[in-house]
């Protein structure tokens, strides 16, 4: 729907009448560039696997997240070590904002620890055939395992 004054001149054209060609353009191209740096940083999300390499990636996160019970608070800032069975270096991952990490990593078999806790402190990420112990993740080449780490928090 299109408004029009007295004279008969569309409201749109009398706006961009006062600003002239020049604004016009700079408005015009101004878009395209909140369009571009949205598109941009989207994309930047979700970065693909490196093809000789494997992801593991999840959250951290505290149960129950108040006294009431309840769900799963994230945990921000907390250091998940990825030891490899075979010789290698200890790598490690860092919890962002929402609790979520994420780690390209080369195949093989890791033990998962969350820094600070002990193992009989985690609700998940125990491995079910080893009571006691840390999980061992398996890691595939342009594959993704999930794996969330949920510790106690201790509020009853």
């Amino acid at each position: 729907m299109r408004v029009f004054d007295l004279t008969g001149k569309a409201a749109s054209e009398q706006i961009y009448a006062g600003i002239g060609v020049d604004s016009r353009l700079y408005l015009t191209m101004r878009h395209l560039l909140v369009v571009l740096v949205a598109s941009v940083a989207i994309s930047s999300c979700a970065q693909p696997i490196a093809t000789r390499d494997g992801r593991v990636s999840g959250v951290v996160g505290g149960w129950p997240a108040t006294s009431q019970g309840g769900g799963i608070t994230p945990a921000p800032n907390h250091v998940v070590e990825f030891l490899p069975q075979s010789d290698g270096p200890t790598l490690t991952a860092t919890s962002g904002a929402k609790g979520r990490y994420s780690i390209d990593l080369r195949p093989g078999y890791y033990v998962v620890r969350l820094v600070g806790f002990e193992v009989m402190a985690m609700l998940s990420a125990k491995d079910p055939n080893n009571f006691g112990k840390w999980p061992l993740v398996t890691v595939v080449a342009g594959r993704e395992s999930k794996l969330d780490l949920i510790f106690d928090t201790g509020l009853r």
